[in-house]
């Protein structure tokens, strides 16, 4: 592998890290604001879109957390990529569902 594609996966790995850290933080907000006073308790409208798209985070999360993970053991044993980035998606994107169990 050329030393060119090396480091574009390794930066694919942090932004796919990236991304998995704001779904993963907008899935706790969502759940928050559900019931926030200033936000989907006063407002019905806000409520329904909090809890829709916290659910479609939640869902995704529930789905890439373990596919993170495999990609985190594939990039350690093949020593390419960034298998810290890949295993800090995994564990940001699984503590919004342990704290929802």
């Amino acid at each position: 592998m050329s030393p060119r594609a090396e480091r574009a996966l390794v930066i694919a790995s942090w932004c796919f890290c990236g991304v998995l850290v704001v779904v993963a933080a907008y899935g706790q907000f969502a759940v928050w604001a559900v019931n926030a006073p200033p936000l989907g308790k006063t407002d019905m409208g806000l409520a329904l879109f909090f809890a829709i798209s916290g659910a479609w985070a939640m869902v995704t999360l529930f789905w890439i957390t373990p596919v993170a993970a495999i990609l985190a053991l594939v990039a350690w044993l093949a020593r390419k990529g960034s298998p810290l980035a890949l295993l800090i998606a995994a564990l940001a994107s699984g503590v919004p569902l342990l704290l929802m169990g």
